[in-house]
């Protein structure tokens, strides 16, 4: 902050984000792109829940390696933040509708992704988020309708979250069978993530995953008896 502006203020707090509260009071009930939380959340596990900023380099970074110190390749830094993943965000409903809308006809479509990627993130995450958004998963109908095999399991985190991710498009008819796979193929925890992104603040939704939940409890006893 200049000088100027920062002596209008009386008051500042130097506060620190914390990427588990980010995510589940933030990212997920404002619907930040199921990409940005899947890669976000994925690193998140892979470093034990740690809040520690300092192993969560590409959430946030203090302001000496961002915009005016080069980074690791010798290239001029950008500070990823919680602002700057909420913009990559918003980038990708953008890009995915023009997608949708043939607005793309006859262009590079990668290129164009990894560019404007490249012009939100610091290069050194710029590739790992594009490979992220690109992971192969399986679609709603041929999960619902069965359609795959072993070889299409997602193995690793980063596969399944980018399958949880992939599956939120869901309705309200396929969400049973869509619960089941993510449950089977990539764990519960995966699965209460999935679960409070699918209903966000749709009241019917939220009362559908409840009901949803209490059969699997029941028939998890049942199955124990």
């Amino acid at each position: 902050m200049a000088e100027p502006l920062e002596k209008r203020f009386d008051h500042i707090l130097d506060m620190e984000p914390k990427v588990g509260e980010w995510i589940y009071e933030y990212a997920i009930p404002n619907k930040i792109h199921p990409s940005v939380i899947g890669y976000i959340f994925s690193n998140y596990q892979q470093n034990r829940k740690s809040d520690e900023i300092k192993k969560i380099g590409y959430f946030y970074e203090e302001p000496e390696v961002g915009e005016s110190h080069l980074d690791k390749n010798g290239c001029k830094g950008r500070t990823n933040d919680p602002r700057g993943w909420t913009s990559i965000s918003n980038m990708l409903y953008s890009f995915e509708n023009n997608l949708k809308n043939g607005e793309y006809v006859g262009k590079d479509v990668s290129n164009l992704l990894q560019i404007s990627i490249d012009s939100k993130l610091r290069e050194e995450w710029s590739n790992e988020f594009f490979d992220f958004y690109n992971n192969p998963t399986l679609s709603v109908e041929e999960v619902v309708e069965k359609k795959y095999s072993q070889a299409d399991f997602p193995r690793d985190i980063n596969e399944k979250f980018a399958t949880m991710a992939g599956l939120l498009s869901a309705d309200e008819k396929q969400v049973g069978p869509v619960r089941d796979f993510i449950k089977k193929h990539c764990d519960p925890e995966y699965l209460s993530v999935y679960d409070m992104y699918w209903a966000g603040h749709n009241e019917k939704r939220m009362e559908q995953i409840v009901e949803l939940q209490t059969m699997s409890r029941e028939s998890e006893r049942e199955g124990t008896i």
